[in-house]
């Protein structure tokens, strides 16, 4: 299917958590404690994961899935001079967890889930636009953070760099690049061939905060496959 241009509605959803200072100093353990009290929230986030993995055709298959979740900060305690930061998280068995050390299982189709609750979005090259290292290219995308026939836009190849690249999930030396639009959802599916411990990247630019590229659990980390 050619690429396409769509529009991305805009929402507004607290998944709020507590970010690290200025001072990089934080414990990851109370950050999951904030985030796990919110049950109502982690509910609703588990229906729409449960849906993707229910729902037959383009979100079909995977024998393994992985879900990350980029939460914004806006509702919750965070470091007023840092502000409202968003971060990526794993969807784990008992709620959100640090994304600071991904483990994947090796020779296995992965769907790749990222549920993005973030409405900002950042100019990019056309190579950070472009969806690389997933089966065909690809990926599935849905408007907002509801999986339902009217939010869903379809299968494309890129998404326009100068309007909707919210995120990245970029793994550079395993060629997987990812590109996340604003208030989304996407649906993929990757298969790592080669073991061991890889860097993952967001390279969208995090203006005023320069350091959460390269800070694990924020917009950077460890893919580890085994």
């Amino acid at each position: 299917m050619s690429d396409m241009t769509f529009s991305v509605v805009l929402l507004t959803m607290g998944l709020g958590v507590s970010i690290i200072g200025v001072g990089f100093v934080s414990d990851l353990a109370n950050q999951q404690t904030t985030i796990s009290s919110n049950q109502a929230q982690l509910q609703a986030l588990q229906k729409t994961v449960n849906i993707l993995n229910s729902t037959s055709g383009a979100t079909a298959g995977g024998s393994y899935t992985l879900t990350l979740v980029i939460a914004n900060n806006m509702n919750q305690t965070f470091d007023p001079i840092m502000g409202p930061v968003p971060q990526y998280f794993v969807l784990g068995p008992k709620g959100l967890e640090s994304s600071s050390n991904i483990s994947v299982p090796s020779d296995t189709t992965i769907k790749l889930v990222i549920v993005n609750y973030d409405s900002g979005a950042n100019n990019v090259s056309s190579s950070l636009a472009t969806v690389n290292g997933t089966e065909g290219n690809s990926m599935v995308i849905f408007n907002g953070t509801s999986p339902t026939p009217q939010t869903y836009v379809g299968q494309v190849h890129s998404v326009p760099e100068n309007e909707f690249v919210s995120h990245t999930f970029t793994v550079g030396s395993l060629g997987l690049n990812v590109p996340v639009p604003s208030s989304s959802i996407v649906v993929t599916y990757v298969r790592f061939n080669s073991t061991g411990t890889f860097t993952w990247n967001c390279y969208s630019p995090c203006f005023g905060y320069p350091y959460m590229s390269s800070m694990p659990g924020y917009m950077a980390g460890t893919l580890t496959v085994t």
